[in-house]
C-alpha cells in the first residue's frame, strides 16, 4: 500500500492503470477511486519535489540610473546599479544587494542587458562578466565586451547571456572592468539580470 507521505495528486484518467518511467527513476502508482484516477509522486532523480509550482526564476534590474562607477584594469568592480526586484519564484532577488541567490541547484539560463554610459573623456573598451558568490568564482561562458568612445557621453549597450550550473545558496552577480590601468568612470544607466531554471 502506498504511504500517506507521498505527494498525492487528482489526474484525468490514463488509458493504462500504471505509469512508469524507468529513464527519470520515477514511478506513478495509478489507483481507482470513486471514479477518479489518483497519482502518488514518489521520487524524481532522487532530489525534492518542489510543489510550489512552476521553476524558479528571478531578476533584477534599473532604469534611467545616474550613479557612477570607477573601472581600471587593475581589478574587476560588482556592478552595483540594481534599484528593483524583479518577478521571481523559488529564487531571492536583491537589489540591494545586487545580486540574485539561488535556492534550487541546477542549470540556469542566465540573460543580462545594460547601458552604459560613458562618462570619461579617453576612449576604452569595458568589459562584463558573469560571477557567483562575491566574485570567487566566474562563468567564463557569459561574458562580454564594448569599445566607448571618448569625449563623455558616449552610449553603448552590452548584451550577454548563457547556461550555469548553480549551487543552493549560490549568489549570482555582474562585474565589470575596462581595458586601461587608469581610471574611468561610466553610468550603467539601464540594466537588466534575468534567470530562469531550465534543467536539474
Amino acid at each position: 500500500m502506498v504511504g500517506l507521505n507521498r505527494l498525492q495528486r487528482a489526474v484525468t484518467p490514463p488509458k493504462s492503470n500504471i505509469a512508469y518511467s524507468e529513464g527519470h527513476k520515477s514511478k506513478g502508482i495509478v489507483d481507482d477511486y470513486k471514479q477518479t484516477k489518483v497519482l502518488y509522486a514518489d521520487e524524481i532523480d532522487s532530489s525534492p519535489v518542489f510543489v510550489s509550482g512552476g521553476l524558479p526564476f528571478g531578476e533584477i534590474w534599473s532604469e534611467d540610473n545616474t550613479d557612477q562607477t570607477t573601472l581600471n584594469s587593475s581589478g574587476k568592480v560588482q556592478i552595483l546599479s540594481f534599484k528593483n526586484n524583479g518577478h521571481s519564484n523559488n529564487t531571492t532577488p536583491d537589489h540591494t544587494e545586487d545580486h540574485i541567490t539561488i535556492t534550487k541547484a541546477g542549470k540556469y539560463l542566465v540573460t543580462a542587458s545594460l547601458a552604459v554610459v560613458n562618462v570619461a573623456a579617453q576612449a576604452h573598451e569595458i568589459d562584463v562578466g558573469l560571477f557567483k558568490n562575491d566574485g570567487t568564482s566566474q562563468f567564463n561562458n557569459v561574458h562580454g565586451h564594448r569599445n566607448l568612445s571618448g569625449g563623455g557621453g558616449d552610449k553603448g549597450s552590452i548584451s550577454i547571456s548563457g547556461i550555469i550550473d548553480t549551487n543552493v545558496n549560490d549568489t549570482i552577480e555582474l562585474w565589470a572592468n575596462t581595458d586601461t590601468a587608469a581610471d574611468r568612470i561610466v553610468i550603467f544607466e539601464d540594466i537588466t539580470l534575468t534567470l530562469f531554471q531550465i534543467g536539474g
